[in-house]
């Protein structure tokens, strides 16, 4: 799931303070030399005994910024019935921007904070941050659309006006008192003022049952979170602001949140692990025993050591292979040598032109020229024919006179 993140100053109506009167806001006005210290150049002072500030919200975490000083003190804190204790007191000089409280394991549902300040010391608030899912059953990238205050999903009924003293500090230089818009998203936001002429307003979300809001503060700020609503589900969606008392209420501008991609539960529960492995350090992440990872590493290395006692064994039979192969070719060329045979008559009868000192270990395919080769003396015999024998063998006697031997018939 995909987180978006929030912040509100000190003054913003999502955060309730308790008892009337028991907080101040300090601003420019009241601290000028150290009002550059604080979120907005305002912050929330008590030191009333039993004083509260508390938010209802989204969100898989969350984080309180104040200060710390000697004159601060002890303080509880409560988020869904878990109780915890904080101290503001430090012995150095005054910390500014630092965390009353923080949470980083809640799950993505509806959370309630309160803390409460214990004794008379200071304590003291400026700015609140928390990350929303959005909607628990998507993932993917979060589109953001602006719909400025004159855009044509805004519908506007009873009386009211386009003017505004501070018309430059609004996102588009237009504020409105009532509306009504119809959108399709996962999320939305809506943004306008609070300050000393701003009053009580509701707020519906679909057919939900409408919450109510203060957004009187002391001093006047533009682009303030007037309601936040996630996972609102398919379809269209209707948000009505309805201005309750006789008091100023103005809009800026609504923000709408998507996400594209739709996710089974168990894709779902994965992704929002991992999100709150990353930032929360959630202790509900499934991890491999050592056993298990010991496992697959003795695994790993048996069936590499078995790859390569494989390999070696092809390659063993191939160089076999063409050894053998080799030694045949050798003895076959041997028996068709000619043993009687000189350097020069090799190279006569060898179709081959080979140097005087080589020999030819093969016997040509080619016939050899006629005219090369050495013919054998030619005998006359005389004629043959059936009726006529052949003729006897002669020799010479000593005196010159021819011998004549007889032939004897076998």
């Amino acid at each position: 799931m995909t987180g978006l993140v929030l912040t509100i100053d000190d003054g913003d109506p999502l955060i309730t303070y308790q008892p009337p009167g028991a907080w101040a806001q300090h601003n420019d006005s009241t601290d000028s030399t150290v009002a550059n210290n604080f979120y907005g150049r305002t912050w929330m002072v008590t030191r009333t005994p039993g004083a509260t500030m508390s938010i209802t919200f989204e969100g898989v975490n969350i984080a309180v910024y104040g200060s710390m000083s000697p004159e601060h003190g002890n303080y509880t804190t409560n988020i869904d019935g878990i109780v915890g204790f904080g101290d503001g007191q430090t012995t150095e000089p005054t910390m500014y921007n630092a965390k009353v409280y923080v949470s980083n394991t809640l799950s993505p549902t509806t959370h309630t904070l309160t803390i409460l300040n214990q004794h008379t010391d200071i304590l003291d608030i400026d700015y609140i941050t928390w990350t929303s899912k959005v909607d628990t059953n998507k993932n993917g990238t979060l589109s953001r659309v602006v719909k400025d205050d004159f855009d044509s999903a805004f519908k506007y009924f009873g009386t009211w006006s386009t003017a505004s003293d501070n018309l430059s500090d609004f996102y588009s230089n237009t504020g409105h008192s009532t509306l009504l818009t119809g959108f399709q998203g996962d999320a939305v936001s809506l943004y306008g003022t609070i300050g000393p002429s701003n009053g009580p307003y509701t707020i519906q979300l679909d057919n939900q049952v409408p919450k109510a809001y203060v957004a009187t503060a002391t001093t006047y700020a533009t682009q303030s979170l007037l309601f936040y609503g996630s996972n609102l589900g398919a379809g269209n969606h209707t948000l009505v602001v309805s201005n309750t008392g006789n008091a100023l209420l103005e809009i800026d501008y609504a923000e709408v949140f998507e996400l594209p991609l739709f996710l089974s539960n168990a894709t779902s529960t994965t992704s929002t692990n991992t999100l709150e492995t990353s930032a929360t350090n959630t202790k509900h992440v499934s991890r491999l025993s050592v056993g298990a990872i010991a496992g697959i590493a003795v695994g790993a290395a048996v069936t590499i050591l078995l790859l390569a006692l494989i390999s070696f064994c092809l390659c063993l039979a191939f160089w076999k292979r063409r050894w053998f192969r080799e030694q045949g070719a050798t003895a076959g060329r041997a028996l068709h040598e000619y043993p009687g045979t000189s350097p020069e008559e090799s190279a006569t009868v060898s179709p081959f032109r080979l140097s005087q000192h080589s020999r030819s270990t093969f016997d040509s395919p080619i016939e050899t020229p006629l005219s090369e080769t050495r013919k054998p003396p030619i005998r006359n015999f005389g004629p043959i024919g059936p009726s006529q024998p052949p003729a006897p063998s002669t020799l010479g006697g000593e005196d010159g006179s021819n011998l004549q031997i007889p032939r004897h018939k076998t």
